[in-house]
């Protein structure tokens, strides 16, 4: 396991950093906006690239690829579903989900939901059962 943490690490080091920067930032793009971060997530991809960073300036330009591409990302998923979602509801798909699922989710962001839900994103994994942001937990740290 080692060894492939290695020549994976080795193999990434030795990338062009200006390929690795665009790799890096249409992996958050796609992640965010396509599902693809459902098969490798997204904080993988920027901690393998974080791990090649040997300046400051490298960092810098991490964070903003990373940045950038997670917004625009966001951005298109949110377009995509605004554009396409009589046809996601109404198909397949949106079937398998059901009437009742789609409710819920529809009552949950209209009462408010939709403001607090990416702020845990946003927070360190010890700070997410803090009760200052008023979001609902049901992490086992503090069991509600």
């Amino acid at each position: 396991m080692h060894d492939l943490l290695d020549g994976l690490l080795g193999t990434l080091t030795g990338l062009d950093p200006v390929v690795l920067l665009l790799v890096t930032g249409l992996f958050t793009t796609a992640e965010t906006s396509m599902l693809v971060g459902m098969v490798v997530p997204g904080d993988t991809v920027m901690l393998l690239a974080g791990a090649t960073v040997t300046s400051s300036a490298r960092f810098a330009a991490l964070v903003a690829v990373g940045t950038l591409g997670s917004l625009t990302g966001e951005t298109i998923g949110y377009l995509l579903g605004h554009r396409f979602r009589d046809q996601l509801r109404n198909g397949r798909i949106g079937h398998r989900v059901g009437e009742g699922n789609w409710a819920k989710a529809e009552a949950f962001l209209n009462g408010g939901g939709g403001q607090r839900w990416p702020r845990p994103a946003l927070l360190p994994s010890s700070m997410r059962c803090s009760r200052w942001w008023r979001a609902p937990c049901a992490c086992p740290t503090c069991g509600s």
